[in-house]
């Protein structure tokens, strides 16, 4: 969802750019249904303007904005009327992928956390020209992973890579 505000973000842009619409442009109102959805799986119980019936109701309007979305760039006449018309498809035909967090409280909102992982191995990629070897990035992969589980489980990077030169090497339990 980080990509899809990204994006709708864009064409919110471009346009208000264009034209005078205000705050009624469809990717607007896309947006900001889903960080309203956002805010009622997130909230604590009882918190005022988050309980079923709004999370509903924010349901159904980003339902209503996505397929105007889909109508208003059907004719797709510019360049950005394409990427528009690609999104809001997207949106409507991908909908249960976009709104999984709602009804599985193990998905997250975004996969930044994911992407944080893979950003590491393309900053070397840019930095050093790449790999050598197929081994070399598989290693570096695998120090990574080892170093991230590590983290997530309250030991520094420092202490993870120097246990594995010891008899006791980390390990997470099982």
């Amino acid at each position: 969802n980080a990509h899809a505000l990204r994006e709708l973000q864009a064409v919110c842009d471009a346009v208000h750019r264009d034209a005078d619409v205000g705050d009624d442009c469809w990717s607007c109102r896309v947006s900001a249904s889903l960080k309203r959805i956002k805010r009622c799986v997130e909230a604590e119980p009882g918190e005022p303007m988050t309980g079923p019936w709004y999370l509903a109701t924010h349901l159904a309007a980003w339902e209503k904005a996505v397929d105007q979305g889909v109508a208003e760039t059907a004719n797709r006449g510019s360049p950005l009327e394409k990427k528009a018309n690609n999104l809001a498809t997207r949106l409507r035909d991908r909908r249960e992928d976009y709104l999984r967090f709602v009804t599985d409280e193990r998905a997250e909102f975004s996969n930044n956390a994911a992407e944080r992982q893979v950003r590491m191995a393309k900053v070397k990629m840019k930095v050093s020209g790449g790999f050598r070897s197929w081994d070399g990035a598989d290693r570096f992969a695998v120090l990574r992973s080892y170093v991230h589980t590590a983290q997530k489980h309250g030991k520094t990077a420092t202490q993870a890579l120097s246990s594995v030169f010891t008899p006791h090497i980390w390990q997470p339990a099982l």
